[in-house]
């Protein structure tokens, strides 16, 4: 099997992060539509998802919080 062009730790770290802020910039709109509202989300547990793969106790708190944040 060839080698993967790219670092796994490095991707799931990139999408972890990228996923994060804008489910954060999502969640602190004033207003959203339904479809931010599903995109935010998704976002969140993408992150989560990353972080669980590459992610240290603390950002795997972190995204937790921003799991109960959005569905409180």
């Amino acid at each position: 099997m060839p080698d993967v062009p790219f670092d796994f730790a490095k991707a799931h770290r990139w999408v972890a992060t990228e996923c994060n802020n804008v489910a954060w910039e999502l969640i602190e709109k004033a207003s959203r539509t339904s479809d931010e509202t599903v995109q935010m989300i998704r976002l969140a547990h993408v992150a989560a998802y990353h972080w669980d793969a590459v992610g240290n106790d603390l950002n795997r708190q972190r995204a937790e919080n921003l799991l109960a944040k959005l569905y409180s």
